[in-house]
């Protein structure tokens, strides 16, 4: 598995994009914070991916706090290389946010402790109910009927 790290955001978008849009309700932190940063490229981010033969199996951003790990929780091993990366380049997160067992491999490896701080449920809207229309009209609260 080799490690990527990419200097600017538009480069990383390019690579990353699709795959994290595969599973955009997990992923819309990673994708929103990269959309801005490709606004404001005067900001230092670190972006890397951990890729095999298969494709990328991990991307993560850490721009302003903590590292964003994205990636499908099968990406154990690449969490593991990720945090052996940082850790020889100098680069050390003061926290790790993705999914439980991508965060906690990533602990782990990185030999550091750590503490749950938030438990986040996320939800995916698959289908919309039509709304009934009223007939009538809008007015203003001040006015009378």
């Amino acid at each position: 598995m080799n490690v990527k790290r990419f200097s600017s955001p538009e480069e990383f978008l390019k690579t990353v994009e699709h795959k994290l849009l595969e599973n955009e309700a997990v992923n819309n932190l990673p994708l929103g914070i990269l959309y801005g940063l490709k606004r404001r490229p005067d900001v230092d981010a670190v972006l890397l991916t951990a890729e095999n033969d298969e494709g990328i199996q991990l991307a993560a951003v850490m721009a302003s706090g903590d590292l964003i790990l994205a990636g499908e929780e099968s990406g154990l091993e690449a969490a593991g290389i990720l945090a052996a990366y940082l850790e020889k380049a100098g680069i050390r997160p003061p926290g790790v946010t993705g999914r439980p067992a991508l965060a906690k491999a990533f602990v782990e490896a990185s030999k550091r402790r750590a503490a749950v701080k938030m438990r986040q449920k996320m939800y995916r809207i698959d289908h919309v109910n039509d709304i009934s229309f009223r007939s009538g009209h809008l007015r203003k609260a001040d006015q009378q009927a």
